[in-house]
């Protein structure tokens, strides 16, 4: 999965976006969420829901996606 969402032009970087949308989940990256509240999971009827805050810086909010994710 990593490997096809692996972004060449750095060298460095999975395209978390892509590999979160692929799987279906819906994402919100410019969530209103409380202080200190980085990011957030959620299941619904229609399946899996990841915000986050938009307050984060990008660096941030890529690696919140990506913890999201993992669980």
């Amino acid at each position: 999965m990593i490997e096809k969402f692996y972004n060449s032009y750095d060298g460095t970087a999975v395209g978390i976006r892509n590999l979160i949308l692929s799987e279906g989940i819906s994402l919100d990256t410019d969530a209103e969420l409380g202080e200190g509240i980085a990011g957030e999971i959620s299941k619904s009827q229609t399946g899996y829901h990841i915000r986050v805050n938009g307050e984060d810086p990008e660096y941030w909010k890529r690696f919140t996606m990506a913890h999201e994710l993992g669980h």
